[in-house]
Parts: C-alpha cells; structure tokens; sequence
C-alpha cells in the first residue's frame, strides 16, 4: 500500500488545518485591534472573520494546486 509521501498527493485536510491556524492568527489581530479602537464587534467578530477566510483561502488554494496537477 502506497503512503501519502509515495503518491505525492497533496490532502485537503491540511491545507484547511493551515488556513484555519492562519486565520484564527490573523482574526485574533483583527480583534486586537478591534481592542485598541473600542469597536467591540470587531473585538467579538475578529476571530469568525479570520476563520472563514483562512478555509476559504486555503480550499481555493487547494483548488488551484490540485487543478494543475
């Protein structure tokens, strides 16, 4: 049985675990920020805001590799 190393074969489950660490990084500065200006939607709403565009990110990433290979 062939590995995932042998196959080469790039998973979408990591490219969703990478974006959603991105994005809950990228949301939780959001939300420092947010912080720092008083606004406390942007404080409460940071982190789904990073969520959802680090998944989205990383499916049309994995998208575009998988697409040309």
């Amino acid at each position: 049985m062939q590995t995932n190393k042998d196959n080469k074969n790039r998973k979408l489950e990591n490219y969703l675990v990478y974006g959603m660490v991105c994005g809950l990084f990228g949301g939780s500065l959001l939300s420092t920020i947010g912080m720092m200006v008083g606004n406390s939607f942007i404080q409460i709403a940071g982190f789904g805001i990073g969520f959802s565009l680090g998944m989205t990110l990383a499916a049309l990433l994995y998208y575009y590799k998988t697409r040309k290979s």
